[in-house]
């Protein structure tokens, strides 16, 4: 969007003065935007795109009609918007307004929207600190329970060399159930999990269909 550097923007500002930045259809070469900031400063961005006439996906199927008479006759790029962990807030609907919805996040822990041992921590945490777990603490309590459980496996081999045990136990862990859901520690040594799909629907965010 920069008229030095698109020649169609320029020819259209050059018709059309200031209000041709309202006017102007862009070309988008992507169908997905993924923005890495926190929630507050991904709902400002978010809400410039609609304002450069970028279509956002909503949730809702397009109604391609209306989105031709809008663009001069052509079918846009329908785009959708991902975020990360840093979206995951309760705010994140009302700050983001239209621009957000549909839009979808990924993060490990879904809090209260997550199967009953995530409800059941996030609740813990609430009573205890008067606040919201953040996933880096539902992450650290999953990683505890993953060790405790390797060290319970590691005593009942009984072997001569405890640390050895721990480690060969440490290597094949697994967590049948965590506040993140079932991890497992895959060959490579790494953490193996799969992640929420959050959508903001409304003035809240939902599990992802």
């Amino acid at each position: 969007m920069v008229p030095a550097k698109n020649s169609r923007l320029a020819a259209h500002l050059a018709r059309h003065g200031k209000s041709g930045w309202t006017t102007f259809s862009p070309d988008v070469p992507f169908t997905l935007l993924y923005l890495p900031d926190r929630y507050d400063r991904a709902a400002i961005v978010a809400a410039f795109l609609p304002y450069y006439n970028v279509e956002l996906r909503t949730g809702e199927p397009p109604d391609l009609d209306r989105l031709a008479r809008k663009h001069g006759g052509h079918i846009p790029q329908v785009v959708q918007l991902i975020g990360g962990a840093g979206w995951h807030h309760p705010s994140l609907p009302v700050r983001g307004g239209p621009a957000l919805q549909g839009a979808l996040l990924v993060d490990d822990f879904a809090g209260d929207l997550g199967a009953d041992l995530a409800v059941e921590f996030s609740a813990a945490f609430q009573r205890r600190t008067g606040r919201a777990p953040s996933t880096a603490a539902a992450e650290a309590r999953d990683a505890a329970a993953l060790l405790a459980a390797a060290r319970t496996q590691a005593v009942s081999a009984a072997s001569t060399s405890p640390r050895a045990a721990l480690r060969a136990a440490l290597a094949h862990a697994r967590l049948d159930d965590g506040a993140c859901g079932p991890a497992a520690i895959a060959p490579d040594g790494e953490l193996e999990r799969t992640p929420s799909v959050l959508e903001v629907q409304g003035d809240a965010l939902i599990l992802a269909p």
